[in-house]
């Protein structure tokens, strides 16, 4: 399975990363081709590279964890999953637009979570929505397919998958968009998609709402 997962965790990392450098250049009001933001990524090799592994060993040492406890195993990888996956949502951001390595990205993003945990929350919950919508159609269609069987059913199962793995890349690439706004936000207080940094503090900010009681 790590062979299959380390390649794809690759792929997606060092695109989501040139994604980032191309939006960031956007919000900057600049000019940023994908070929540009392609040779930034190519640049970032290295990071998103160590990445990727310990993003793979995270996951296969859940899934051991999930195999092996007898008892509560299952919930207990999936709990530190959530955690992990919550704690590193802003990693892609770090690694794309600062100067640092895995472990470190790692240790930002978890600050950043900290400092902004209302609106990441929230802004995860409406992502994954969108994203349960989204992969639906596809996911339907693929399973139809799968279970008609025949020329027809083949047919229906590929346009189902094309379409599931379609709704999958857009609502990837929207996580990493709402986690770069959140990141500009958070480290030097800048508005994206037409968002003033006053709409955003006020996006399910319930840190703020509890320290202030």
């Amino acid at each position: 399975m790590t062979a299959i997962a380390l390649p794809a965790t690759i792929v997606s990392t060092f695109c989501n990363v040139a994604l980032v450098r191309m939006a960031q250049a956007r919000f900057e009001g600049r000019r940023c081709t994908a070929r540009q933001g392609f040779a930034a990524a190519r640049a970032r090799w290295r990071p998103i590279l160590a990445w990727s592994l310990l993003s793979v060993g995270v996951g296969a040492a859940l899934d051991w964890l999930a195999d092996k406890l007898p008892f509560g195993g299952a919930l207990a990888s999936w709990l530190l999953g959530a955690a992990w996956s919550l704690g590193t949502m802003f990693a892609i951001p770090v690694l794309a637009l600062e100067d640092v390595g895995a472990r470190r990205a790692a240790k930002r993003s978890v600050e950043l979570f900290r400092a902004r945990w209302g609106e990441s929350l929230g802004g995860t919950v409406s992502v994954s929505f969108v994203s349960f919508v989204a992969t639906l159609p596809g996911g339907l269609l693929l399973l139809g397919g799968l279970a008609a069987g025949g020329a027809a059913g083949v047919a229906l199962a590929a346009g189902g998958g094309a379409l599931l793995l379609a709704a999958i890349t857009v609502t990837r690439a929207l996580d990493e968009l709402f986690a770069l706004a959140v990141y500009r936000f958070e480290t030097a207080g800048a508005a994206s998609f037409g968002l003033e940094p006053s709409q955003l503090d006020a996006f399910v900010d319930v840190k703020r709402r509890r320290d202030d009681r």
